[in-house]
């Protein structure tokens, strides 16, 4: 999944217990934690349903508990954490966004995109829900509804790659090329070497009709990617409507080539 978050909480402890038992349910909690980060995802259950058995009231256990499942993809298992989670701290974002991942995994969309928006009803600065939402909608083919969450995650974070990326992508597709290449321009400030911005900039310029534009793109696209046949071809498509027949059949042989070397190496 595009999005996974450890909720490095301090441990809840809202019952009674004695300092050494709290002492001791925290270290064990930490250990857990971890245990995430080395992927040791079965480690960090056991801990952390230790530490619920201690303190029942720990939320933040039981949240960690639900993504160390989900990690593991025991999808059922995280949802019935979170769940929990949820009707033990109902304005928490973090537990309406982490569940709203596990019912996107559930193929359950409505669900998913209700807890998205109440994470954003909680938290309506934060980033991730609107871009976990936008994902979300893009997958539903809902481009401008995601448009307008990419928009928002954006305004949070402006330097966010991936989000001027897909926003640039939903602009090209609505048919807003200046926009998109707006998108890509800015992306391509933060990294010069995403060549999947610069081939998608090269292409909303080609369907703007400016050929020439194009060309500058596919070019450093091929330079940083020589193994990409699509770039070859879409080089090609521009040579051709400029008219420079003999750049374009050099390209698509390259592109012929490499294709044939990936089917050869798939066998």
């Amino acid at each position: 999944m595009s999005f996974k978050k450890l909720l490095f909480l301090a441990l809840a402890v809202a019952a009674p217990a004695s300092v050494s038992a709290q002492a001791t349910a925290e270290q064990i909690f930490n250990r857990a934690l971890v245990r995430i980060e080395q992927k040791d995802y079965d480690g960090a259950i056991k801990d952390l349903s230790t530490v619920i058995d201690m303190m029942p009231t720990a939320e933040s256990a039981v949240v960690n508990r639900g993504l160390a499942k989900w990690y593991k993809r025991d999808l059922a298992g995280a949802l019935d954490d979170y769940d929990i989670a949820a009707e033990m701290t109902p304005t928490d974002p973090d537990v309406y966004l982490n569940r709203g991942l596990v019912y996107r995994d559930l193929h359950d969309a409505d669900k998913a995109a209700a807890d998205f928006s109440r994470a954003i009803q909680l938290a309506p600065d934060r980033f991730d829900p609107y871009y976990q939402r936008a994902l979300l909608r893009m997958e539903n083919k809902d481009a401008n509804g995601a448009t307008a969450d990419l928009t928002k995650a954006i305004e949070i974070d402006p330097r966010d790659a991936n989000a001027l990326f897909f926003r640039g992508q939903l602009r090209a597709s609505l048919g807003k090329y200046d926009e998109a290449i707006a998108d890509y321009t800015a992306l391509l400030a933060i990294d010069p070497k995403r060549t999947d911005a610069l081939n998608n900039r090269g292409n909303a310029n080609f369907n703007k009709k400016n050929y020439a534009g194009a060309i500058p793109d596919y070019d450093k696209a091929i330079e940083l990617a020589p193994n990409r046949a699509n770039y070859y071809l879409n080089r090609s498509k521009a040579y051709r409507k400029l008219g420079k027949l003999t750049q374009a059949a050099a390209d698509e042989k390259s592109a012929a080539q490499l294709i044939q070397q990936q089917r050869n190496s798939s066998k």
